[in-house]
């Protein structure tokens, strides 16, 4: 049995089982996307459900049933399965790609209100690959998908568009001294790459921004972001590289100072605290008097409000799901999703109602999905959505 098919093998018995994890759950729908239906089928006939009463095992009709579950997402067709979580989780919808589950905490069961998202005028479509790039001279170019080749040239290095959705800069062979800062800002909507001088890439999410020389020169790569990046920092132990978070009013939200590693930074106004994931290597963390190391799969929370600087194991798949194309949600509420669909689809969050809803979510949504096909997968027990335009009223 080859890996895939061992690795399938597994996921068909979690499925059926009622125990797959959001992520789980995803990398079934990929795994299975473009494969051959009777390739499948025969290895899902062969999955072992492990130890069951014999009553408990499914017949050759659920077997079946089960399977066209899973080959019907890829298909782009509706279904609606029903998990029971023992955490007192209550229902999952599957909807056409995405999933989401809800959590309720007055009851372990629940039925699942899938009513359609009324008053849709216009659909909003998800966000794409768009960004405006400033120059040090002030003027701005419009990074736009049917762009590429040179950009621009700037000292000691020339700015090309590789693809629809990053940037390079190339060092010239011509050594200059040379500096000029450049900004990279992603609108509401977008998303972007950037590869710096040094090699070092940097993701940017929608509403986000970074500031940074065409060169590093002198003993350090210093670079300021606002919003939230992913970074993979190439390695120079003779030039550490330092971010500068920046907040709302150009206030500071500290600095992260690494070597070379991976990590995603969260620091958007919106949100109360300024949150720093480390998944490979090591970073220090710094505000004022507060400092902190972080080992790989460990986060800081930075609360500048009260001068709390905290340090915690992370979710890392939850953290970086942005970057993977899809948002990942663990026991959020309802305020915390919108905020992150508010900056994807570039649309303004009204709420309406007693505020006394506390149903959680967690799950996985791909982020490619139309906003409507979004909300009526959100739309499940007190929570009920209005979209008009760009408009969407939460009531709850």
């Amino acid at each position: 049995m080859t890996e895939k098919s061992e690795r399938l093998n597994y996921l068909f018995k979690q499925y059926a089982n009622n125990s797959c994890t959001p992520a789980e759950l995803l990398e079934l729908m990929r795994l299975t996307e473009n494969s051959d239906d009777e390739l499948l089928q025969t290895m899902f006939e062969q999955v072992d459900f492990g130890e069951r009463e014999e009553a408990q095992l499914p017949d050759e009709t659920e077997r079946e049933q089960l399977f066209r579950e899973v080959v019907e997402v890829d298909r782009r067709q509706r279904y609606l399965r029903v998990y029971k979580w023992t955490a007192a989780a209550a229902a999952a919808i599957v909807i056409a790609g995405a999933s989401i589950i809800w959590w309720n905490n007055r009851s372990a069961q629940k039925e699942v209100a899938t009513q359609m998202v009324s008053q849709i005028r216009n659909e909003v479509q998800p966000g794409s690959n768009k960004a405006v790039l400033t120059l040090a001279n002030g003027r701005n170019i419009v990074l736009s998908p049917s762009d590429t080749g040179l950009l621009a040239s700037q000292g000691n290095a020339n700015i090309r568009r590789v693809d629809s959705g990053t940037i390079v800069y190339q060092p010239k062979s011509a050594p200059t001294d040379q500096v000029f800062y450049n900004t990279v800002t992603t609108p509401l909507g977008g998303q972007f790459q950037v590869v710096l001088s040094d090699g070092s890439r940097v993701w940017l999410n929608a509403e986000s921004s970074i500031r940074y020389p065409n060169l590093f020169a002198g003993d350090e790569r210093a670079v300021e972001i606002t919003g939230e990046a992913y970074f993979e920092v190439s390695h120079n132990a003779s030039k550490p590289f330092r971010v500068h978070i920046i907040k709302a009013n150009h206030t500071p939200g500290g600095t992260v100072e690494v070597l070379g590693t991976h990590f995603n930074i969260n620091a958007y106004d919106d949100e109360a605290n300024v949150r720093t994931t480390l998944l490979q290597g090591r970073v220090r963390v710094q505000q004022n008097n507060l400092s902190a190391i972080l080992a790989p799969g460990q986060q800081s929370v930075l609360d500048a409000a009260l001068s709390k600087l905290t340090v915690s194991k992370a979710d890392t798949d939850q953290v970086i799901a942005w970057k993977k194309g899809y948002f990942q949600f663990e026991h959020a509420d309802i305020k915390q999703v919108m905020r992150q669909l508010s900056r994807w689809y570039n649309v303004e969050v009204e709420f309406q109602g007693s505020g006394e809803n506390h149903d959680k979510f967690g799950g996985v949504i791909m982020r490619d999905a139309p906003l409507s096909q979004v909300l009526r997968t959100l739309e499940i027990s007190m929570v009920h959505f209005k979209l008009d335009g760009h408009k969407v009223t939460v009531f709850y």
